[in-house]
């Protein structure tokens, strides 16, 4: 490994060597004009940058583009974000102003290259160390630590984000501008990537977004990969996190390294998951799973062209719970006295590849960026045979998305882009059933933004967006002579920002487009997974949503508060209907539509950080849905409203015994009593989760350790949305964790 870590350092080396540009720059502070020592300067167009020395000078001696995003922070300054251009000056000067705290870090939006507190959406972003103050066992369960997003779960293995009530398909979840496609219409397939080399998540609510494309009723979650490491530098590191509740253990490792214009990063994992125990001390059987993957980043740049090339491959192994063929199921069917790893049916194996290249054109007053993707993913659930799987299906989707960036007037930026792909899904003529039939899509968009900055106040935004979708059903036999089904749309989207001072105000009004997915239109088989025989309906007209969202956000040095009420009309909207009839002794269900389907809802944010006592952070956030058809009945699966409050303190110490921080994060489920026939209400309970984080911190050696509890004081419960809970499958009990993440840095100059 030693050998390998030598020659790639030389490559890499050897390579940067062709290029050769030096830019000198400080960063002083805004009130004394002194030097900020050991400030970071990031380079947000190259995902890479470096850090100040004692006198708070850099140098940034690689290539440069003609313009670029430069982001600067320092401890006790709040971060700023400036755009410069590389002929100005070979001097940088950076200033930043003193804080003691940052409740709202600037950032940038990744598809518009706009600051997002300008944003005319509201755009949620978090890193992936602020969802896991309380170490989760899934990346899924982390999203559900941000306001307005749920999580759906089959046991602790399958998790799937719900935003503003809605999931699957109505939710669009990108990894670094590559869509996530992997039969994501199923309750019982998960998000289909992990943790491994996730930095952040933004989170866009609701049919607001025309760059992601229409399909997002509900919202798009957008993953952001690890940076890479800064120039002339050498990272490694290993973490490790076991959880006593199911035995289950996460490792893995990442190795970065970066010289001047190519950068690469190497990530790896694996996890095993025993049966996880709920309250009473039983066994859930066969919650059990276990899973790998790999990921790896080239990233490269030259003047004014900057690329990437992606790969990540993940495998996962799911049992699944719950399972059995008795109409009215024994406890000895769902549940253990002891917990097992071992391999049992029913099972679902779902492996995906991703690989991505994206390239970015720098101009005088444009930019040029376009992403091509390759995702492989392949499904398989076996029910009564290891051998030979009940269902087996192969979906190859090959996307681009291109879009030009214009800046060439002062108060007006435009947006104009072009996304489509190309589907394949296959069925193994070794499954027993074909709940969808082979079948290819083809789908396209084209779209136009302007946003405009009127004065230091004021901005507006503008968008419209046309879309085709067509699927080529193949025939069965020779009897049937296959399918074509063919949809187009028109959407829109039009909001405004107002800032004052400390105030902010925002207001959207969007539409949103989804054509009925082949599996609501043609399924006519057993979904072992999901329990059910599901039957489809040609019938069914496409989705179209009318959204307005408003919101209204106040800043100072002490308190961030976000009120952001909105309203969805949907017309058609696509649902499962359950009937009484049986086949097989599965339940059958009908995909079925509404005219009309309303959503009411809102979330309200707080972060508070008093004067009296800077080590203290309190942050809260409540969220609430109300959602009914025309006729003013309930729609099923409407998340519980949810009151989420987290305590930290930080501790100032210089015994190695004494944690550097600790946490406390209270959770409270209302309940829901608006349900359809046959759907179980909710009762109102609540959550408790402790955690304790030591640093760890030397001459090359950084890190930290994470003690904590999840559900400490082992609440009996089944979340509204756990597609467990018809069969009466409690979530997890009590929760014991410990995690270590340690990582060294070195120049390899």
């Amino acid at each position: 490994m030693k050998f390998y870590s030598i020659l790639l350092v030389l490559v890499l080396t050897s390579f940067a060597r062709l290029y050769s540009q030096e830019y000198q720059g400080i960063v002083v502070d805004k009130e004394n004009g002194s030097p900020v020592p050991y400030a970071s300067i990031w380079i947000v167009d190259l995902n890479t940058g470096v850090s100040c020395n004692s006198q708070g000078r850099f140098l940034l001696d690689f290539s440069l583009p003609q313009t670029m995003h430069i982001k600067v922070s320092a401890v006790g300054y709040t971060s700023a974000i400036s755009s410069i251009s590389k002929n100005d000056t070979n001097q940088i000067v950076l200033v930043l102003s003193p804080s003691h705290i940052e409740l709202q870090e600037m950032e940038i939006s990744t598809t518009t290259g706009i600051l997002q507190n300008y944003s005319i959406t509201n755009v949620e972003s978090k890193t992936l160390e602020e969802l896991t103050t309380i170490n989760t066992t899934t990346l899924g369960q982390s999203l559900g630590n941000i306001s307005g997003v749920y999580n759906n779960s089959t046991g602790n293995g399958i998790n799937k984000p719900v935003i503003r009530g809605m999931s699957g398909m109505r939710v669009s979840t990108y990894l670094n501008g590559l869509k996530i496609e992997n039969q994501q219409w199923g309750g019982d397939h998960g998000i289909g990537v992990d943790a491994l080399g996730i930095e952040k998540v933004e989170v866009i609510k609701g049919a607001s977004s025309l760059l992601y494309g229409s399909d997002a009723l509900g919202g798009v979650i957008y993953l952001h990969e690890e940076k890479y490491a800064e120039s002339n530098m050498f990272e490694a590191g290993i973490n490790s996190q076991f959880e006593l509740n199911s035995m289950g253990f996460t490792n893995g490792f990442h190795m970065k390294i970066a010289k001047k214009n190519i950068r690469f990063n190497l990530f790896g994992n694996q996890t095993s998951q025993a049966d996880y125990q709920v309250p009473n001390g039983d066994f859930v059987f066969n919650s059990r799973f276990k899973g790998q993957g790999i990921k790896a980043a080239l990233g490269m740049n030259k003047n004014n062209w900057v690329g990437n090339i992606r790969y990540t491959f993940v495998s996962n192994e799911l049992g699944i719970p719950g399972h059995t063929h008795d109409s009215v199921p024994s406890k000895e069917d769902l549940f253990k006295p002891t917990a097992s790893r071992k391999k049992t049916l029913p099972l679902q194996v779902n492996s995906s590849h991703f690989l991505s290249t994206d390239h970015k054109l720098y101009f005088n007053k444009s930019e040029l960026k376009f992403t091509l993707g390759l995702v492989s993913n392949n499904l398989e659930e076996f029910d009564e045979k290891v051998t030979i799987p009940g269902i087996a299906m192969k979906l190859n989707t090959f996307s681009f998305n291109g879009l030009w960036r214009i800046t060439s007037w002062k108060k007006h930026k435009i947006l104009i882009g072009a996304q489509g792909n190309i589907q394949t899904n296959k069925n193994n003529e070794k499954a027993e059933e074909i709940l969808l039939q082979n079948l290819q899509s083809n789908s396209a968009g084209v779209f136009g933004m302007i946003h405009s900055k009127w004065n230091q106040q004021l901005e507006t935004q503008f968008g419209i967006r046309a879309d085709r979708n067509e699927f080529e059903i193949a025939s069965n036999s020779l009897q049937d002579p296959g399918l074509t089904l063919n949809y187009q749309s028109l959407t829109y989207s039009a909001g405004l920002s107002y800032k004052k001072n400390k105030h902010a105000y925002r207001i959207n009004i969007s539409s949103g487009y989804r054509p009925p997915h082949p599996i609501e239109s043609l399924a006519n088989g057993v979904h072992h997974s999901s329990r059910r025989f599901e039957i489809g309906s040609l019938s069914l007209q496409p989705e179209f949503a009318n959204q307005l969202d408003l919101s209204y956000e106040f800043n100072n040095e002490h308190i961030g508060l976000l009120l952001n009420p909105y309203v969805s009309v949907i017309q058609h909207y696509v649902y499962l209907n359950y009937t009484d009839s049986l086949i097989d002794n599965y339940p059958v269900v009908n995909y079925a539509q509404n005219e009309l389907t309303y959503f009411y809802g809102g979330e309200v944010t707080l972060h508070y950080h008093p004067h009296f006592l800077h080590n203290l952070h309190i942050e809260t956030h409540y969220t609430y849905l109300f959602a009914e058809d025309g006729q003013g009945k309930a729609i099923s699966q409407i998340p519980q409203p949810r009151l989420m409050g987290l305590l930290t303190y930080d501790i100032e110490s210089k015994s190695k015994l004494i944690p550097s921080s600790l946490a406390l994060q209270a959770t409270l489920f209302g309940r829901q009593q608006r349900v359809i026939e046959n759907e179980i209400y909710s009762d109102q309970y609540s959550l408790l989760d402790l955690g304790a984080s030591w640093k760890i911190a030397s001459t090359k050696l950084k890190g930290h350790l994470k003690i904590g509890a999840r559900n400490i004081i082992n609440t009996n419960y089944i979340n509204h949305l756990s597609e467990l809970k018809p069969l009466g499958i409690q979530n997890p009990g009590r929760n014991f964790y410990f995690s270590l993440n340690l990582k060294i840095n070195q120049k390899t100059t």
